[in-house]
């Protein structure tokens, strides 16, 4: 798995996981076709399902901590945790001067909360009025966060995890 982001007109791959496992590089693009490795042995280690985002010019990788960077080789740690143990699932918006996390699965447990930052070294749970999940799709659509679908999953009869999908749309912000 790996998440394609683009930074200062550019693509890029950081880290991402496939069968020989997890990686902790970074490759480049200006085309999608051609890719360059453009750093080893970053320090944050090897990851997969982290997120991008620019935020102020500077860009940020967000998962359990949060790393900044202004040119993808080079990182310095902004916060060492932002929640309580692991988190995945989510999908992560600028709004509002503000980076929003939506959809957390923390530790296995579905909520129904976001999690926002103004400077993305302290972060806040806000309560969300939909029901708890995680694997949610997001975007901004007429000065809006969108959200929809995501799952919620627990143990079923037989021990094995089953899932409950939402196919639910929701939006907020301001008007």
């Amino acid at each position: 798995f790996y998440h394609p982001f683009v930074f200062r007109d550019t693509l890029w791959i950081v880290g991402g996981e496939d069968d020989d496992g997890k990686y902790d590089d970074a490759w480049q693009s200006v085309d999608g076709v051609q890719w360059t490795r453009a750093a080893t042995n970053l320090p944050f280690g090897k990851r997969a399902g982290q997120q991008f985002v620019v935020f102020h010019d500077i860009l940020y990788m967000i998962d359990r901590d949060v790393w900044m960077s202004t040119d993808v080789r080079h990182w310095q740690q902004v916060a060492a945790s932002i929640a309580d143990g692991e988190i995945f699932g989510y999908a992560v918006e600028v709004y509002d001067d503000a980076i929003w996390l939506i959809g957390c699965n923390r530790n296995g447990r579905f909520r129904s909360e976001v999690l926002r930052s103004r400077d993305a070294s302290t972060w806040t749970a806000e309560r969300a009025p939909w029901s708890p999940r995680g694997g949610v799709a997001t975007c901004q659509f007429q000065g809006r966060i969108i959200m929809t679908g995501g799952k919620y999953g627990g143990p079923g009869i037989a021990g094995q995890t089953e899932f409950v999908y939402s196919n639910d749309v929701w939006a907020f912000g301001r008007r």
